[in-house]
């Protein structure tokens, strides 16, 4: 009897299994389910691609078996045209007798992208919220790769130099799939690989940054100088012009003018690139002032003269005859 009881437990264990085996079979064939983004694609990757992110948490809680569905969009090549004959044409310089890739019409469409939710949402930049939402709703999203052999995993890492809450969101995918922390994509990269170039890009980024900031603060620096420099030399042209001739007063008052709108840097150069003929006519002025303004030790000596003179008249001798 206890022999019997011991093969039905076999049986029974057998039985388990195979059901197991059954339900996994029939996980597979619903983790197939494909659609053409063309034609019939899923509410909830239509929402996600309009990164309409509160819609598509909706959407998701409604309707969860559409996180296990794959979008799709194919490129089917298309039948080469007939390329006639150049015998005919005398000016033709290449004779073109077939064409160089040949297409019948009959070749198997090509994936262009295949993407699961979890896929398109960590693409499209989702918060973190609703990538853990799609993981629950379908676990083994984290184990699928899309047409390009990554994992949610693998782009998730690429991404976290564009994707504030990428470290978050490749922390959710190793705690789904901790084995993915080994795989590699197509190109023999892990998501540590992966995490470590964008983090290098980053990096890169930022010293560009910081660079281009110090560039424009120097630039600006340099224009508060020269602006300073311009400033001074128009103060002590001002004070020299102050003691000039009215004609030196005219050239100033129309040079102010074409000056307003130039900046302050220039204004020195302006000043210096002046006509010869204005130059000319302060030298002149200056000499004439000179020559008009004697100075105090001349004044002082006719002074004296001109009072010994009037002190002691000079005597006149008479004529003999």
């Amino acid at each position: 009897t206890r022999h019997g009881v011991g093969g039905d437990e076999a049986n029974l264990v057998q039985q388990a299994k195979n059901m197991d085996s059954s339900n996994d079979a029939s996980d597979d064939m619903d983790e197939d389910e494909e659609r053409d983004y063309d034609e019939n694609p899923t509410q909830l990757f239509m929402y996600l691609q309009q990164r309409a992110w509160g819609l598509a948490l909706t959407q998701l809680k409604e309707h969860p078996d559409e996180a296990r569905v794959w979008v799709y969009r194919k490129s089917k090549p298309e039948k080469a045209p007939n390329v006639p004959d150049a015998d005919d044409h005398s000016k033709a310089m290449v004779v073109q007798h077939t064409a160089l890739v040949v297409h019948d019409g009959n070749e198997m469409p090509k994936y262009r992208w295949k993407l699961l939710p979890l896929h398109a949402a960590i693409v499209l930049g989702a918060p973190t919220e609703i990538i853990q939402d799609i993981v629950r709703a379908y676990p083994n999203a984290a184990k699928r790769t899309d047409e390009r052999g990554s994992l949610p995993v693998h782009l998730a890492a690429s991404r976290l130099d564009v994707d504030p809450e990428g470290e978050k969101v490749v922390l959710q995918l190793f705690g789904a799939y901790p084995d993915s922390i080994e795989m590699q994509d197509r190109k023999g990269r892990t998501p540590p690989e992966l995490a470590k170039l964008a983090r290098s890009r980053k990096d890169i980024e930022e010293q560009r940054k910081i660079n281009s900031s110090a560039s424009q603060q120097s630039q600006v620096g340099m224009e508060c100088t020269a602006s300073q420099n311009g400033c001074d030399a128009d103060d002590k042209d001002g004070d020299n012009d102050s003691n000039g001739s009215g004609d030196a007063e005219e050239d100033v008052d129309d040079d102010s003018s074409v000056k307003s709108n130039l900046s302050a840097r220039f204004r020195q150069m302006l000043r210096k690139s002046k006509s010869t003929d204005t130059v000319d006519r302060r030298k002149k002025k200056k000499k004439k002032e000179k020559k008009c303004n004697k100075s105090p030790r001349t004044k002082m000596a006719a002074t004296m003269i001109a009072t010994m003179i009037t002190r002691n008249p000079p005597r006149i001798r008479p004529n003999a005859n």
